[in-house]
């Protein structure tokens, strides 16, 4: 067998398993940890307030106040099925509603992002949020 067709094989036995290889794993960090990574992206976060998670079904959620507006994060543990499912019900919708407002979200591995549409460093948030694991 040539090399080719090995690595085509492989490639195909991966992606027939679900191509979690290429998910992005990041279930093992915690929503304090994204602090951390907005701080390597020198953003100023000036308060933290926890955020109660049921409303989405989420594990845990943190609102982080960047330039006067929060951000909201909230991780949905992948190791329990009924968050995972929630989390895909986003992934489709790719919205959230909660007390009635539809909020945009932004979807990294184990994480979502709200609130950052309006702020002014939106594009640094975003850029911290996708590299965070």
């Amino acid at each position: 067998m040539n090399r080719f067709m090995v690595m085509f094989l492989a490639l195909a036995v991966l992606c027939g398993a679900g191509c979690s290889f290429f998910e992005v794993q990041n279930n093992y960090l915690t929503c304090e940890d994204f602090l951390r990574q907005l701080n390597e992206y020198q953003l100023p976060v000036t308060k933290a307030q926890r955020l109660d998670p049921a409303p989405l079904r989420a594990s845990e959620g943190i609102a982080y106040e960047i330039g006067g507006l929060d951000i909201g994060i909230y991780k949905f543990n992948q190791d329990q099925e009924l968050r995972r499912k929630r989390l895909q019900q986003i992934k489709d919708s790719g919205c959230i509603y909660m007390l009635g407002q539809k909020y945009p979200t932004a979807i990294h591995g184990s994480f979502i992002l709200i609130g950052y549409e309006r702020n002014t460093e939106k594009k640094r948030i975003l850029e911290a949020f996708y590299n965070f694991k």
